[in-house]
C-alpha cells in the first residue's frame, strides 16, 4: 500500500504531511532525508497494537500525484 504525502519547502528544508493519515507529519533537511523520514513516520503511524480499536484509513486512489504530492512506502 502506498500512502500520499503533501510536500512543503520551507527555508532550506522540507516537511511533509500525510494526506490520508491525519497527524502523520515529518521533516528533513534535504529531500532525500525527507523521503527516509516519511517512510519511518508512516511505519510508526501504521504500527498499531493488536488490541487497538483504531481504524486506519486505506490509501485514497483518487489522489493525484504531482511535484508536491508523492507516494511513500
Amino acid at each position: 500500500m502506498k500512502y500520499h504525502f503533501k510536500i512543503h519547502k520551507e527555508g532550506s528544508g522540507y516537511w511533509a504531511q500525510g494526506i490520508e493519515l491525519k497527524g502523520c507529519i515529518t521533516q528533513g533537511a534535504s529531500f532525500e532525508e525527507l523521503e527516509i523520514n516519511m517512510r519511518d513516520a508512516l511505519e510508526t503511524y501504521l504500527d498499531e497494537p493488536k488490541d487497538s480499536k483504531d481504524i486506519i484509513p486505506l490509501p485514497d486512489s483518487s489522489v493525484r500525484l504531482s511535484k508536491s504530492v508523492i507516494e511513500s512506502l
